[in-house]
């Protein structure tokens, strides 16, 4: 089908009637993409091996939460009662990941569903779904907060803290989307995560991980 035809008019299904075409779409790739995560068709990934250890044998909650985000650990506790093979897990859980992003972005206005999956699936996939997993389920409702941030706050902060229970990182974004709601001024919000991720750069440089690391995640992608 055309990419045209993926082009969103107005958020949301009842002002878009192309919403749900759209979001069988995504739910096609999303599938395909945790077909591909499960099967590890590239080979193992950088943390594959810890996942591993976690579906087979997940710690209580009070002592995983040292190590790992609560909701993640819901939701490997969660699917571990319908099966215990990792690779179904994996499956699941970038499926999970993947369909969020997607339907944060169909419901985007001017955005094109199409565009953006290619894209997705050809740069960020390896690194998240592939590797990443938390990060990647995190990343999706990060998708959802900046979309209600200009007109529901409140819903925005929900998903927010939501993404927090996937992986503490992305409070990097909380930063940038108070400076939107304070300022008003998207040249404040593009200097503010320009500042952010200047000193992540910097960060990893200082304490020498950046080279340390290389080798392993360019073997990765090989």
């Amino acid at each position: 089908m055309a990419v045209a035809e993926f082009q969103i008019g107005a958020p949301g299904p009842a002002g878009d009637p192309w919403f749900w075409p759209k979001l069988l779409l995504a739910l096609q790739i999303a599938v395909v993409v945790g077909g591909v995560v499960g099967a590890r068709l590239a080979g193992p990934g950088l943390d594959t091996a810890n996942y591993v250890y976690l579906f087979r044998a997940p710690p209580s909650l009070s002592d995983g939460v040292k190590r790992f985000e609560p909701l993640f650990l819901l939701l490997v506790t969660g699917l571990r009662f319908f099966t215990r093979d990792p690779g179904t897990i994996f499956f699941a859980i970038a499926s999970i990941a993947c369909l969020i992003k997607l339907v944060a972005v169909a419901r985007l206005k001017d955005a094109s569903l199409a565009i953006f999956a290619l894209a997705y699936v050809a740069t960020c996939m390896p690194l998240y779904e592939y590797n990443q997993i938390r990060v990647a389920v995190a990343i999706g409702f990060v998708y959802f907060a900046w979309n209600h941030l200009p007109t529901t706050p409140l819903r925005s902060a929900i998903y927010f803290a939501i993404a927090l229970g996937f992986h503490y990182s992305t409070a990097l974004f909380i930063i940038p989307a108070l400076i939107l709601v304070a300022a008003q001024s998207r040249f404040a919000v593009i200097i503010g995560s320009a500042a952010l991720g200047l000193i992540a750069v910097a960060s990893l440089f200082i304490d020498g991980s950046v080279f340390d690391r290389a080798p392993l995640v360019l073997q990765s992608y090989a």
